[in-house]
């Protein structure tokens, strides 16, 4: 897998550590950030991409939850102001 991208077993999360997100679990969003800067990927780049995310079991928007306690950041998320 490309060195951009590292799956989060215990969370079942994808990180993309260039933007300091996670990504989805469906192609479709998973398609929109990767054709965005800085990224830029089209065509067979793309789909070898996409496909390459299949192979892990990434958690559903529904499967995550808010933490009942205090956690560590995680490694590769960009924190972000809590309200």
């Amino acid at each position: 897998m490309d060195p951009t991208f590292v799956y989060n077993g215990r969370y079942r999360l994808l990180i993309c550590t260039t933007c300091g997100s996670g990504i989805k679990s469906d192609p479709t969003s998973q398609a929109r950030h990767l054709r965005k800067q800085p990224h830029w990927k089209t065509g067979a780049s793309l789909k070898l991409h996409i496909q390459s995310f299949r192979a892990y079991d990434i958690a559903t928007v529904e499967d995550l939850r808010p933490p009942t306690a205090p956690v560590t950041a995680i490694e590769g998320l960009r924190k972000r102001a809590a309200y």
